[in-house]
């Protein structure tokens, strides 16, 4: 089991990232989901860590929420920050989360990126990571 289901739909359902960035679900996808961005608006990207080794059934994860936004609209980073808080803040403060794969149980924020500029995507760019302990 893991918790990505239950990450999926708490961003995809957080009234505040739909209304005020529109960030529904035709704009959060999983790692190579994607390859082009819209042109407009932002886009997030939710990348779960790699454990070669074995197949995570639960316990700690590495999860990082990318945020993009195409470089036609500027080099502007203010809306990332905004919308990586509340990334933030909604895994954070959830605790035991079901979704369709397992549980969300915790997730705890080791920090955002720097401003940058992904020239593979065409766009500006920022990322919040964290450890997620899923069952």
């Amino acid at each position: 089991m893991s918790a990505r289901h239950a990450v999926y739909s708490l961003l995809a359902e957080d009234p505040v990232l739909v209304q005020d960035f529109q960030l529904g679900p035709d704009r959060i996808w999983a790692t190579y989901a994607i390859d082009a961005l819209p042109r407009t608006g932002y886009t997030l990207v939710i990348r779960w860590g790699n454990h070669p080794f074995e197949i995570e059934t639960h316990g700690p994860q590495d999860l990082s929420v990318w945020c993009y936004r195409s470089l036609d609209a500027g080099r502007d980073y203010a809306g990332h920050l905004r919308i990586l808080e509340r990334v933030i803040y909604l895994l954070t403060n959830t605790i035991g989360r079901e979704g369709e794969d397992g549980y969300l149980n915790q997730a705890f924020a080791n920090g955002m990126s720097d401003d940058f500029v992904d020239e593979v995507y065409g766009a500006t760019a920022m990322n919040a990571s964290f450890t997620v302990l899923a069952r």
